[in-house]
């Protein structure tokens, strides 16, 4: 076996004996024997492998019971792991003391990186010390020994040292190829490095790393191994989009480790489950299990992981339009977050603080803090780290009134986003083909080994017949996918506004009634925008009908960008544009119709004949679900705003009127 060469001391020196020094002056039960007169050198070669044979207990139980406490309580764990260690060395059974290395190094990898990689370059310098003195590794050291290789090369990537990483997980795959015997410690290579592929956007890739990986773990029987790989599994399923996937072996993993009672492990899974569930817009249910996994992490004194939670937390409450609630947990996830080593998770604590200060109109405040991290979130080249920030951004700098510098962060948010989305479905269907390709190749082999047996004739008639069946799969599969994709697109045709690309009529008025009657079951308010341009006709017949289309998408660009994310913004024809504003407080669709407003004066149309600056007027109307205010039908609600859109085009144009206010006028 290999030893690690680069993982050795830097410096090695030229005596062999003050080597051994060294390390023997790290062990308390040498040292006490060397003041019998013993040399260091002797004893070292005494406490190695190969060195004076004794028996020493049997450390299999204690260690399997340490992996086992590992998901219930860490900190227990460890301190059982460094008795073991110290037990082992006293021993001298160096299978016993990697292994109790690979342990805790795994365990420290959750919460403490640079503890996690002393301990995995500890134990492997111990035995590249061996190499150094002639001895080589028993046996039954080899497995842990590659093991341990592993969870440093995966912490070396962790920590940012993608080359040495990379080259040590590569030389671990190369030396554990043809060797049956160190299967699980290629099954935990494939593990990193399926994950980092599928981290880095390599999903296909990635998947068949991890695929390959928990196939073995199964079938070698190891269990805490095996559930690693279906946790890395289920995270490669959720950035795929496969969130039913990722749902089904979340869930069972996250039952399973409440049966053992593994606590620590019960917050791992409940916070990835927290994050599936956000995704797919439960929020409520996001929230409990984000919460659960921030219960158990503060039990446990877990600081990385209470950090994750709390932002996971604050970002649903915020998302439920209680930025008030949602600020104490961007604040602790702050302060947790900087005590650690984590720079991506204390960039979103910054981000969710400043978006939640530009909520409750803490512009200043908020603009600041997206700043302040603005250098090292692009020096990370992550882009949903970088989506995330150009979303605080637009934020921040629309609530500072900067409707430029806002309406430009979102653009650039959206560009990202719709990257993201088309990178997901040709990785999707990649990832089919490749399956349907494998299942294929399967089937026919089998066909043929049953023709084989039956005589050659029989083997031509199920050749044929496959062809036949293959083929006509192919094509029934051809046919039913193209039915399939002009049924969606008819059906995106039919809801989408051809000239703007914004939904038409009838799916934004379908939207409004849907959120009225989410807003009225839930108790909550609901506002309605009615907008016009002002003076369109006027474009119309200075500069034509082809001016007047691109004025028409200019104007759903900017006013889609002085929306919240939950909103919606449809044409209902002409020059004439709904916006539907689920779950606002009071005042809050006025603040958003100025906003539009404002962006539109601020934005003028750069169009084929030059900047023309274009104004809407908007009309507000609202219902309030608690107090019963407001109209109870959409179509009274809509008619409320569009008397305030006529008040405010007869006040002059270029205004925002609220429905109450033009009834009072009016009046």
């Amino acid at each position: 076996m290999d030893f690690a060469p680069d993982l050795a001391p830097d410096c090695v020196p030229d005596c062999v004996p003050e080597l051994a020094l060294g390390f023997a002056l790290a062990f308390t039960p040498l040292r006490r024997a060397a003041r019998c007169g013993l040399p260091y050198w002797l004893l070292l070669l005494l406490a190695l492998p190969g060195g004076a044979a004794h028996a020493g207990p049997d450390f299999s139980a204690a260690l399997h019971r340490a992996r086992d406490e590992a998901g219930i309580d860490p900190a227990a764990a460890q301190a059982q792991l460094q008795g073991l260690r110290a037990q082992a060395l006293a021993a001298g059974q160096v299978a016993a003391r990697l292994e109790a290395d690979e342990i805790e190094c795994r365990l420290l990898t959750d919460t403490n990186l640079s503890e996690a990689l002393a301990v995995a370059s500890g134990g492997l310098r111990a035995a590249s010390a061996a190499a150094l003195l002639g001895q080589s590794l028993p046996p039954a050291a080899e497995l842990p020994w590659a093991r341990l290789r592993v969870c440093a090369a995966g912490t070396m990537l962790d920590s940012g040292n993608a080359t040495g990483g990379t080259a040590e997980l590569d030389a671990v795959l190369a030396a554990t190829a043809q060797r049956p015997d160190l299967a699980s410690a290629r099954a935990l290579a494939l593990i990193e490095r399926g994950s980092r592929r599928s981290r880095a956007g390599r999903m296909v890739e990635g998947q068949d790393d991890l695929i390959e990986a928990c196939r073995s773990l199964q079938a070698l029987a190891e269990p805490r191994d095996t559930e690693l790989c279906l946790g890395h599994l289920a995270n490669h399923y959720k950035r795929m989009g496969d969130r039913a996937e990722a749902r089904v072996l979340l869930t069972q993993l996250r039952d399973t480790a409440r049966e053992r009672g593994a606590r620590f492990d019960v917050s791992v899974h409940a916070f990835s489950l927290a994050q599936v569930d956000a995704e797919d817009g439960a929020r409520e249910s996001a929230l409990a299990s984000f919460l659960e996994s921030l219960r158990i992490a503060q039990a446990m004194h877990d600081t990385q992981g209470a950090a994750l939670a709390e932002i996971g937390a604050g970002m649903i409450l915020f998302q439920l339009g209680r930025p008030a609630e949602s600020l104490p947990y961007a604040q602790r996830a702050l302060a947790l977050s900087e005590a650690t080593t984590e720079r991506v998770q204390a960039i979103r604590a910054h981000l969710l603080l400043a978006k939640c200060q530009a909520a409750l109109g803490r512009a200043a405040e908020a603009v600041e803090g997206v700043r302040r991290v603005e250098a090292e979130t692009r020096a990370l080249a992550n882009e949903t780290l970088l989506a995330e920030w150009l979303d605080a951004q637009a934020q921040a700098q629309a609530a500072a009134g900067n409707w430029k510098t806002a309406f430009e962060a979102a653009a650039k948010r959206r560009v990202i986003d719709e990257r993201v989305q088309a990178q997901r479905v040709s990785e999707q269907s990649a990832r089919l083909r490749v399956r349907f390709n494998r299942d294929k190749d399967a089937s026919e082999l089998r066909a043929l080994q049953r023709a084989n047996e039956q005589g050659a004739q029989l083997r031509q008639v199920q050749a044929l017949a496959l062809a036949l069946f293959v083929g006509l799969l192919t094509v029934a599969v051809a046919y039913g996918y193209r039915k399939f994709r002009q049924a969606r697109s008819l059906n995106v045709l039919a809801m989408a506004d051809e000239l703007t690309g914004l939904p038409n009529r009838r799916a934004v008025l379908a939207h409004a009634d849907t959120l009225l009657r989410e807003a009225r079951r839930r108790g909550e308010r609901l506002g309605v925008l009615m907008i016009d341009v002002d003076r369109f006709k006027a474009v119309n017949d200075a500069h034509g009908h082809a001016v007047g289309d691109e004025v028409l998408r200019h104007l759903a660009q900017v006013l889609a960008g002085s929306l919240r994310s939950r909103d919606r913004l449809g044409r209902l024809g002409g020059e004439e544009f709904m916006a539907v504003l689920p779950d606002v407080q009071p005042g809050t669709a006025t603040a958003i119709a100025e906003r539009m407003r404002l962006g539109m004066t601020s934005a003028p149309c750069r169009s084929s004949v030059g900047e023309l600056a274009v104004t809407v007027s908007i009309g507000v109307a609202e219902f309030d679900a608690a107090s019963g205010a407001g109209p109870q039908t959409l179509a009274r609600l809509m008619a409320e705003a569009d008397s305030a859109l006529y008040a405010a085009k007869a006040s002059g144009r270029n205004r925002v009127a609220l429905a109450e206010a033009a009834e009072a006028s009016a009046g």
